[in-house]
């Protein structure tokens, strides 16, 4: 296998967006594909890549030209592309969540082994430098073994123009199956992997999107005594980033203004497609952060036995006996490629080096599996038993 990996895109929608815009940055690849139903966004492509356009992801696999292929296309698809591109001899990175259900995951798992590929699943935020920093420095035990990990996150996700199936749990959209696997991933890795229980309560309180949830409280038991404390709210009227502007990622000064933002674009009638062009997108654009700062999702600590650390928009706050210290981290002007570029270099050097991926398929898989608890747990009313946990890779 060449040093310079040849990649495939398969759904070039709003997923697939910040892999085109930067793959350019990211040594040791070229983007050489793509495959979409629709042929305005490859046009799109292909006015600005000298790529290969097909209409249908199984004939893109096909192609000799096509080391790793990108699963982007939406949720209920990914087993079903993954397979795919496994079963041609493809190395996989795929977004999260991996698979509409655990069995879907472990076929996807089972494929790739089968064929020996690389396989990578997305989960972006983990990839941030200061969730990275703050997992390293845990599982190194400098501040003794983590015992409690907490993250709470109010966004306008709900408000956003959105295709059908994203407000629709059952084909995997909503924010247990497109938001809380940031928060699972993330729990996971500062506590070791090993979840031994769930208990969650999920909500529906929009009228507007009665198909899917809007908000959840999850808390995750882990094998080891650590516990987790994940809450997210979808609604739009507050933002977190009000609550962290101190130490977080710039907002405008008006509160309210983010989640305002969103339901003037909701009332004017945009599409997802509008967000992707003109008013629409720059609208979005003006509702992200600003300037050079690290990227927030909701805010996080984790509390160890002898200290606790937290995100700050220059890096990590760490607070034990000698006090608080800040530790600065490298920074892109863009943040929200560092940790896409961050997973691009995992996947290379796991290709080409033969090294460990940190979010392989079983590990994405057991992420599935905790989100699958979530819905089960808030149905039921139960705590919710979880059985197929894996350590992370890698750890220091």
């Amino acid at each position: 296998m060449a040093s310079r990996l040849r990649i495939g895109v398969a759904g070039v929608g709003a997923g697939a967006r910040g892999l085109v815009a930067n793959i350019s940055k990211v040594p040791g690849y070229v983007l050489t594909a793509a495959a979409d139903i629709r042929p305005e966004p490859l046009d799109q492509l292909r006015s600005t890549h000298r790529i290969e356009a097909y209409d249908d992801v199984q004939a893109m696999c096909k192609s000799p030209n096509v080391d790793v292929v990108y699963v982007a296309t939406p949720n209920q698809f990914h087993c079903e592309h993954v397979v795919a591109a496994a079963q041609n001899g493809k190395h996989i990175l795929c977004e999260k969540i991996m698979a509409v259900t655990y069995d879907e995951a472990r076929t996807e798992v089972e494929a790739a082994e089968a064929n020996g590929v690389k396989f990578l699943t997305v989960h972006r935020v983990s990839s941030r430098p200061p969730i990275e920093y703050m997992w390293r420095f845990a599982a190194a035990g400098r501040l003794g073994r983590p015992i409690q990990i907490t993250n709470v996150h109010y966004s306008p996700w709900l408000l956003r123009p959105r295709l059908p199936e994203e407000y629709d749990t059952s084909s995997g959209g909503g924010i247990v199956y497109r938001q809380a696997p940031y928060h699972v991933d993330m729990a996971r890795l500062m506590a070791g992997g090993i979840v031994r229980s769930v208990r969650a309560s999920v909500g529906r309180h929009d009228s507007e999107h009665p198909l899917t949830e809007g908000d959840y409280s999850v808390f995750l038991d882990f094998e080891n005594g650590a516990a987790a404390n994940l809450v997210y709210n979808a609604y739009g009227f507050l933002d977190t980033s009000e609550a962290t502007r101190a130490f977080g990622e710039p907002v405008p000064d008006r509160p309210g203004w983010r989640g305002l933002a969103a339901r003037a674009t909701l009332a004017g009638g945009a599409t997802k497609e509008d967000m992707r062009t003109g008013d629409a997108m720059e609208l979005e654009q003006r509702m992200r952060p600003q300037g050079p700062a690290h990227m927030f999702f909701g805010l996080t600590i984790v509390s160890c036995e002898r200290g606790d650390m937290r995100q700050t928009a220059r890096g990590v706050m760490i607070y034990d006996k000698d006090g608080a210290r800040e530790v600065e981290l490298p920074l892109w002007d863009d943040a929200r490629a560092q940790g896409l570029q961050s997973e691009l270099e995992e996947l290379h050097a796991a290709v080409t080096e033969d090294r460990p991926i940190l979010h392989d398929g079983r590990w994405g898989a057991a992420n599935v599996e905790v989100c699958d608890a979530i819905i089960r747990s808030s149905r039921e009313r139960r705590e919710v038993p979880v059985s197929h946990q894996v350590p992370p890779l890698g750890a220091p």
